[in-house]
């Protein structure tokens, strides 16, 4: 019988298994356990049999699927990795390019609002001065009145005093003109 074997686990117990080395996975029912057809040994969980072949041929620098399929998979993540890596220092530079663009329009509108506020400050300054240069303007021109005013009451009451120190005294004529003349006693012209 081709197919029959004994069980390499030490249980002394053999079995014929009809598939034979096509699937040589056996289950061996007193110890509960599986062991492979073609190498007579415990199942070698990690490996094909082909695998287990290699591994056999070159056990220094053997790797199974599944070890290549995990160094293929953690190769990808690190990939992945480098990749979110990658995007998270592009959205942080983003980040900072929208905040460097958000400070300097800050700043701008900062600076806009402060040439507002000195443009208001100079026109408040010049409209003040505008106004205290027309009450100067407004006080000269009152008191340049008030001077003519002043200067117009003494030569009328010189004029008065004249005539009515002239009266008292009892002098007939001031000058050449008699006292009574149109000159003393028209006091609209004086």
């Amino acid at each position: 019988m081709d197919n029959f074997i004994w069980c390499p686990l030490g249980c002394g117990t053999g079995q014929v298994h009809y598939p034979g080395a096509d699937q040589p996975l056996v289950y061996c029912p007193k110890d509960s356990r599986h062991f492979c057809f073609r190498h007579r040994i415990a199942w070698h969980y990690d490996y094909t049999c082909e695998e287990y072949d290699a591994f056999l041929a070159d056990p220094q620098g053997f790797r199974s699927e599944d070890q290549r399929q995990r160094d293929a998979y953690r190769a990808l993540e690190l990939d992945h990795q480098r990749y979110r890596q990658k995007i998270a220092d592009v959205e942080a530079q983003f980040a900072r390019s929208l905040l460097r663009e958000e400070e300097a329009s800050e700043a701008r509108r900062r600076a806009e609002q402060e040439r507002l506020e000195l443009e208001h400050r100079l026109a408040q300054e010049r409209a003040r001065r505008e106004e205290e240069e027309r009450r100067v303007q407004e006080a000269r021109q009152q008191q340049a009145r008030l001077e003519e005013e002043e200067n117009m009451t003494r030569q009328y009451l010189r004029k008065y005093l004249i005539i009515c120190i002239v009266r008292i005294a009892g002098q007939t004529t001031v000058g050449t003109e008699p006292i009574g003349s149109s000159y003393y006693t028209n006091t609209d012209s004086v």
